[in-house]
């Protein structure tokens, strides 16, 4: 569920500030009822959001207040600027670009994802820095349980099929960076991980949709796409984008080949539209 980072109780919750973190985990439905948005975050994230809010809410009224100074944010290379204090808001990207060294002087992290993403960096932060005090997501029990099941499964999957698995989460985000549209796609269990538990982890029953209909699919299991079928997903979902760049398009193509690459162990990687 989206949590804003602050709602303005004056305003009856019709206006909130807003992090890159926050963006990223936010549906459409999140803003309906909001009037106005205090986006924070460093040059780059502001610019983000804002395009895609005005693109999708233009009736929202905008606020660039900055860069937040009260927690530690990591830079995209990995590393970390200090910002007055030794907190951390952590997501699951940041995470994977960070090393060792960035967590130092941290003292407490508070984990922002999916129970899955939650699980891989709390049990590596716990690992590898049992003094820092961590806060997670209140995850439900079903939540939770899945986060359990997905760690296990990956456990057992060989090398190269945990690099498989990896790619599916990678690629997604990817094009849907590559169209410019958050969280356009989003990783399926065609059979669901509810009804088949650790064997939904198989990279074999992965697919991409777009996020809403995985959304609406929920926890049902479903045949898996033939590899025909995924790539005309993949183009319908961005028709209803708009119209590609070359530029864009030649992205597109570069990461279906990726997919290709691991979508099964024998594909035909001649691209289709």
């Amino acid at each position: 569920m989206f949590t804003p980072l602050q709602s303005h109780s004056h305003a009856h919750a019709s206006a909130m500030t807003l992090d890159y973190v926050r963006y990223q985990q936010s549906r459409w439905l999140d803003y309906p009822a909001i009037k106005q948005i205090d986006l924070v975050g460093s040059v780059r994230e502001v610019s983000i959001m804002k395009k895609w809010l005005s693109r999708h809410f233009p009736e929202i009224e905008l606020v660039d207040i900055g860069q937040a100074d009260s927690k530690t944010e990591f830079c995209l290379h990995g590393n970390r600027k200090l910002l007055g204090t030794d907190q951390l808001i952590l997501d699951y990207e940041t995470y994977q670009q960070s090393t060792k060294q960035d967590y130092a002087e941290i003292s407490g992290i508070e984990l922002v994802g999916n129970a899955r993403e939650v699980n891989i960096m709390s049990r590596w932060l716990g690992k590898h820095f049992s003094d820092i005090a961590i806060q997670q997501p209140d995850f439900d029990e079903e939540q939770r349980q899945r986060g359990k099941i997905e760690q296990t499964g990956m456990a057992k999957l060989s090398p190269f099929n945990k690099f498989r698995y990896d790619e599916f989460w990678r690629i997604a985000k990817a094009l849907s960076d590559a169209v410019r549209f958050h969280n356009l796609f989003a990783v399926d269990h065609a059979n669901s991980i509810s009804e088949f538990g650790e064997l939904a982890i198989h990279p074999d029953n992965l697919q991409l949709m777009m996020f809403r209909v995985n959304r609406s699919k929920h926890m049902k299991s479903q045949p898996r796409y033939s590899w025909a079928r995924q790539q005309q997903v993949i183009w319908s979902s961005i028709d209803t984008v708009g119209e590609l760049m070359l530029s864009q398009q030649q992205i597109v193509e570069a990461l279906i080949m990726q997919l290709a690459a691991v979508y099964t162990e024998q594909v035909d990687l001649e691209l289709a539209r």
